[in-house]
């Protein structure tokens, strides 16, 4: 008596040695090896992504995992290797691979192979954009941006540095928000302004810059000092003064007016001190004025 019968198809074992030969912060190279048993031709691979879920198990430790999708892989090079895109910068994913064979009609699919852990590089944010300047004030100067595009993170702060192009001093400040003005500064001086924005992840990773360069205002010198007028003879005046009170500042020349009702007469004189002005009009009243000017682009 002769018996017929079919045996059952059956599924590959697992695939073996799975591994990631490079990882970035949105993509990963993946590779492994087939079934010791494929048990059959293998048609294709399945890479599964596992992500972890905002709860934990029971014991309270261990995060629970969920399965995130499901890559295929057509065996058609002969190369068990697959570039997996649109991960998120700086997460953990739990990844595995089934084999499967398709036999009459049958989807017979392998256990997962061991399952392999990658955290995915973080990324920097861009620099922020719409970087402007203005001058407040001969000492404040107020810096606006829009936020960088952060990808998949949150701005944890920004970053503001300003640095006189005269000298070597940097001084930095901390925003969370734009605008932001910065004060003390020293005026009429051209300062270079750098805002930097940070991630919050577990260590604070920083963006390229936005670079601006921008001069605080003209500050008008105050009025010179100690100011006094003599009779020298009847047709000449002595004036005397000293500098005022000028911070950061330079005086180019002092300019002394005399003024009556029929005659103007202006003097210029570098430093401050005693000027003489001769050949007025005699028995004459005068009105005397001294004005210092600075060493800006615009005169004061």
């Amino acid at each position: 008596q002769v018996i017929n019968f079919k045996t059952m198809p059956t599924a590959p074992s697992k695939p073996q040695r799975l591994n990631a030969s490079r990882v970035w912060s949105r993509s990963a190279e993946l590779q492994w090896e087939a079934p010791e048993h494929p048990n059959g031709d293998i048609q294709l691979y399945g890479l599964r992504l596992y992500t972890k879920l905002p709860t934990f198990n029971k014991d309270g430790h261990q995060p629970n995992w969920s399965l995130n999708s499901t890559i295929h892989v057509a065996v058609s090079t002969g190369q068990l290797l697959k570039n997996v895109s649109h991960l998120v910068p700086y997460t953990e994913y739990q990844i595995s691979v089934v084999a499967v064979n398709l036999q009459n009609q049958n989807k017979l699919v392998s256990p997962e192979s061991t399952k392999l852990n990658i955290l995915t590089k973080d990324e920097r944010p861009t620099a922020p954009s719409s970087c402007s300047i203005v001058s407040r004030s001969a000492t404040t100067l107020q810096v606006q941006w829009k936020s960088p595009s952060p990808g998949d993170h949150k701005i944890a702060f920004y970053k503001i540095t300003q640095k006189s192009l005269t000298d070597t001093r940097n001084d930095s400040a901390i925003a969370q928000r734009s605008p932001i003005e910065i004060y003390g500064l020293i005026p009429y001086r051209d300062y270079r302004v750098t805002v930097t924005a940070f991630t919050n992840n577990t260590r604070l990773l920083q963006g390229p810059p936005c670079q601006l360069i921008a001069r605080t205002s003209v500050k008008t010198p105050g009025p010179p000092t100690d100011c006094r007028v003599g009779k020298e003879d009847v047709t000449s005046l002595i004036v005397g003064w000293s500098p005022p009170a000028v911070e950061d500042y330079k005086i180019v020349y002092y300019k002394v007016v005399f003024q009556s009702k029929l005659h103007y007469y202006q003097s210029v004189k570098i430093t401050p001190g005693i000027l003489e002005q001769k050949n007025l009009s005699a028995a004459t009243t005068y009105n005397v004025t001294v004005t210092a000017f600075t060493n800006n682009t615009v005169l004061v």
